[in-house]
């Protein structure tokens, strides 16, 4: 009986190492550069760990080594690209449209209050040359698929225009696809494969989530971003398990508990 629950323990510990690892991430109003690690709301579960990431004057900071919603460190790193907004920039409640699809909770269902809006932990990143573009990095991502999960939106004009395109890129990348889970009502969001389109500025905002397979330990992966206020909010990225993998564990555990049970 001991060693049927010490398997059955152990299948599992290997099946919750199976599940989905996220990595969250924020950008503070501009304080100069610095990574910390803070608690905030995800998916609607408080007390997530997530990575605060601000910038003073350096519009090319590159973050200390992420950790998971979990607290586990991981070997990945962030290039901003752009540098974080002053206050004017954060989207707030009152700033905040409301969202075109018709949920009362706008993106605060996915990102919570705490890491999206109003607070200190609530800026955003943005280019800050004539035409707005910049290229935010993840660096030395592993193999695998992943999704990333991005608010992109602020609460003030910024820019030489109101329209930002966004998409992802970068070598070893592919099979990139893009859905827009949720916009703001004057955001005029368009999806033209795997690019996201539409105003970004004066409380609008586009709640956007890619996929794609990375081919190789080390790899680095571009988000681009072009025009008008161009502005990231918050990122979720997470990394999906292989269907093999976790389908012999669920296996392999069934089958021990039939095997249990007939006993």
């Amino acid at each position: 009986m001991k060693k049927t629950l010490f398997i059955l323990a152990t299948m599992v510990a290997a099946a919750v190492a199976a599940e989905a690892s996220t990595v969250l991430i924020s950008f503070g109003i501009n304080s100069g550069n610095g990574t910390a690690v803070v608690d905030g709301t995800y998916l609607g579960e408080s007390g997530q760990k997530v990575n605060k990431i601000s910038t003073g004057s350096s519009n090319s900071y590159t973050s200390g080594t992420l950790v998971t919603s979990g607290g586990d460190a991981t070997g990945i790193t962030l290039t901003t690209g752009g540098v974080c907004c002053g206050s004017g920039g954060v989207l707030t409640n009152a700033s905040a449209k409301d969202s075109a699809l018709g949920q009362s909770d706008k993106f605060y269902n996915v990102f919570g209050q705490d890491m999206s809006t109003g607070n200190p932990m609530g800026g955003v990143i943005n280019g800050n040359n004539p035409n707005g573009n910049f290229t935010m990095s993840l660096n030395n991502l592993s193999a695998g698929t992943y999704t990333l999960t991005m608010l992109v939106g602020r609460g003030n004009n910024y820019g030489t225009g109101n329209t930002s395109s966004f998409s992802l890129d970068g070598t070893g990348i592919s099979n990139i696809s893009a859905s827009l889970d949720d916009y703001s009502t004057g955001s005029g969001a368009t999806l033209n494969g795997a690019t996201v389109t539409g105003n970004t500025h004066t409380g609008d905002w586009m709640l956007i989530t890619y996929t794609f397979d990375v081919a190789a330990d080390g790899t680095r992966l571009n988000i681009q971003s072009q025009g008008g206020a161009g502005s990231i909010n918050s990122l979720a990225l997470t990394s999906v398990p292989e269907p093999a993998t976790a389908g012999l564990v669920l296996l392999g555990l069934g089958a021990l508990l039939m095997r249990r049970k007939r006993a």
